[in-house]
C-alpha cells in the first residue's frame, strides 16, 4: 500500500521505475544550509600521559555530535565521552556556526579549565589512536573517534583526550554538531 499523492507532494513520472531522478542531500548539508550545524576547534599541548578535559553542556535541544576529529604529534591519544561528570569552575568558550548567512545561535556550551572530581558514566566506546614512532613520520593524521553520537538535552558531558606519549605532544581537536529536534524515531 502506498502513500496517497496530494497536490503538495508530487513525484516526477518514472521516478520509481528508474527513468527519472530526484535530488537529495545529506543531513550535514541540510543542517549547514539551515544554520543548525555548529563547530569548534583547538590546538593544545598535553603533557606526557596527561589528559585535557572539555565539558560539553547541552541546551534544551538534543545534540547530534557529527564529528570529533583529533590529530597529534606524538605516540598517540585516547578519546572518551562521559555523561554527568562532576565538575566546578571553568569558562565558556566561543564556537562557530557553519553558515555565515543565516546562523542559528546555539544553546550548548563548551567549558574549558574546569576541575573534574568525578568522570561520570562512560557512555560511548573510547577510541585509541597509536602514532608512528619513527622520527620521519612521528604523530598521527586527523582521526575520527567513532560515528555520530546523540546527546541528551540539558546534560553535561565530559570530552576527554588522554595522551599516550610520555613526553608532551601537540593535539588538534575539532567538533561539529547539529542542535535541534531529531527526525527519528517518529
Amino acid at each position: 500500500m502506498g502513500y496517497p499523492i496530494t497536490e503538495s507532494l508530487r513525484f516526477p513520472t518514472g521516478l520509481f521505475v528508474g527513468t527519472r531522478a530526484m535530488t537529495v542531500q545529506s543531513y550535514l548539508e541540510a543542517n549547514v544550509k539551515n544554520g543548525s550545524e555548529h563547530e569548534a576547534s583547538t590546538l593544545l599541548t598535553i603533557a606526557g600521559n596527561q589528559s585535557n578535559d572539555t565539558i560539553f553542556l547541552t541546551g534544551a535541544l538534543p545534540v547530534a555530535l557529527k564529528t570529533r576529529s583529533v590529530g597529534y604529534t606524538g605516540s598517540g591519544v585516547s578519546t572518551f565521552i562521559y555523561q554527568a561528570p562532576t565538575y566546578s569552575g571553568g569558562a565558556s568558550i566561543a564556537y562557530q556556526n557553519a553558515n555565515a548567512i543565516n546562523p542559528i545561535t546555539g544553546l550548548s556550551q563548551l567549558i574549558t579549565g574546569s576541575t573534574v572530581t568525578a568522570d561520570g558514566d562512560l557512555i560511548f566506546s573510547p577510541s585509541h589512536f597509536i602514532g608512528n614512532a619513527s622520527n620521519q613520520g612521528k604523530g598521527g593524521l586527523i582521526n575520527q573517534p567513532g560515528e555520530e553520537k546523540i546527546l541528551k538535552p540539558n546534560t553535561a558531558y565530559l570530552l576527554r583526550i588522554t595522551s599516550l606519549d610520555s613526553a608532551s605532544q601537540q593535539v588538534s581537536s575539532s567538533l561539529s554538531w547539529y542542535e535541534g529536534t531529531l527526525d527519528l524515531p517518529l
